[in-house]
């Protein structure tokens, strides 16, 4: 079960939400929305950060002989920042919508912040990550039952030793960068296939399997 992020006890009330004309968007736009769990706060959120990033800049200079100053306004925009994406993602229900806010609060992080706020950044980015791991293993443990993903093709078993090293790197690497949960999206929309594809086809296998040792034996 997703574990939710915490909420600041010091929100008195919701923050109110205009949500768009849904006759204005399509229904590919509405249905990305409900499945990755992002609403009108959080597209405001991601418009502060891209707004934040080529501004705080300027304010950084113009408070160059006071820094604790900027440290302040930076600060401010990272406490709203968190605390308006830990209500989006709370009251979200879209099955998949940890890996859309992972990203966002990454995002978060590279603004300046004092260390309580630091604090709370990070442990909520960790409850996040684990959340996104726990919806990768609840998303391959139904598709293994139609058919398995490469590893455990290529090694019989689901649970198998080398196939366990595989989904820890995977857990505690790989979903820590942009770059390797985009691998894993594209692990899992592909795989699939080339599963079927490959499935009889023994000298494949065993090629694949020699590759696959090579590279569990390096990240051991």
């Amino acid at each position: 079960m997703a574990k939710d992020i915490e909420e600041s006890s010091q929100a008195s009330t919701k923050p109110r939400i205009q949500y768009s004309n849904v006759n204005n968007r399509s229904i590919n736009e509405i249905f990305e929305e409900f499945h990755s769990g992002k609403n009108e706060l959080f597209v405001k959120i991601q418009e502060l950060l891209i707004l934040s990033e080529s501004k705080l800049p300027i304010i950084k200079s113009a408070f160059k002989d006071n820094p604790e100053k900027y440290l302040e306004v930076s600060n401010e925009i990272a406490e709203v920042s968190i605390a308006c994406l830990i209500h989006a993602y709370n009251n979200s229900n879209a099955q998949f919508k940890s890996s859309t806010y992972l990203e966002l609060f990454e995002e978060v992080g590279l603004l300046e912040m004092s260390f309580e706020t630091k604090k709370k950044h990070l442990n909520n980015l960790t409850i996040i990550r684990n959340n996104y791991s726990n919806e990768l293993e609840s998303n391959s443990s139904n598709e293994v039952a139609d058919g398995c993903y490469i590893a455990t093709m290529v090694y019989g078993d689901y649970n198998h030793p080398q196939v366990l090293v595989l989904r820890d790197f995977r857990d505690s690497f790989l979903v820590h960068f942009y770059l390797g949960r985009s691998f894993i999206k594209f692990y899992y929309e592909y795989s699939p296939s080339w599963v079927k594809a490959l499935e009889n086809k023994k000298t494949f296998n065993k090629i694949i399997k020699g590759i696959l040792n090579k590279f569990i034996y390096l990240i051991k």
